[in-house]
């Protein structure tokens, strides 16, 4: 129950978020906007992009990393510190885990 509620707050807040894709390329019609995430946006599911990750995989837990730090929105890197530290906690890493959190050796 706990864990469906989660999960179904979890997709439909990221069912509202938005990605900048700097990677792809801007339109023809981009009406002369030198910025790519301006003339275009698209929603951003991150429990999409990290299911091609095993849950407990180091890659898995770089991406949601990245993801925080550089994430387009409050909600988009909020969440991707939730699963990072959800993922820290599963699999035992109490090392990266004191890195992320207390990065100065403050816990």
């Amino acid at each position: 129950p706990l864990q469906a509620d989660r999960r179904r707050r979890l997709h439909t807040l990221t069912m509202a978020m938005e990605c900048d894709e700097t990677s792809a390329p801007t339109g023809a019609g981009g009406g002369g906007s030198s910025s790519p995430s301006s003339s275009s946006s698209s929603l951003f599911d991150l429990e999409t992009y990290i299911s091609r990750y095993d849950v407990l995989s180091e890659t898995r837990l770089q991406r949601l990393l990245f993801v925080a730090s550089r994430g387009k929105t409050d909600d988009v890197r909020r969440l991707a510190y939730e699963l990072a530290e959800r993922q820290m906690r599963e699999a035992g890493n109490v090392r990266k885990y004191r890195e992320v959190f207390y990065p100065r050796g403050g816990g």
